[in-house]
């Protein structure tokens, strides 16, 4: 092999180790990002009417342990129901409420 092949051949090598890093880091950024977008959107409430308040689905709570839950999500270690409880700070009650209304829809 002459020396201009394999400088080809290493610099080839290299981008290409360097493009499916890059892609890795992308599709688990997309997906914490996507993990995050659907916590802040459970966290919305709705003060009153819209009409005399003007307020709407303003974000309210917080989420407790936010770096907690920001590492959870960037390691790509929020996969179940209970991590994605314990991150958004769901009260047991409020968790069992919302699985009876979800049993209600399914059996109405």
């Amino acid at each position: 092999m002459s020396l201009m092949a394999a400088r080809f051949l290493a610099t080839y090598l290299e981008n290409e180790a360097a493009r499916e890093a890059t892609e890795k880091s992308q599709i688990q950024g997309h997906r914490a990002k996507r993990i995050a977008f659907l916590l802040r959107r459970r966290q919305q409430r709705t003060f009153g009417d819209s009409s005399t308040t003007g307020k709407r689905g303003h974000l309210t709570g917080s989420i407790k342990q936010p770096e907690k839950a920001r590492l959870k999500m960037r390691m790509g270690t929020v996969l179940n129901e209970r991590d994605l409880v314990t991150a958004m700070n769901i009260s047991k009650s409020q968790n069992e409420r919302r699985e009876r209304l979800e049993e209600a829809r399914r059996t109405w």
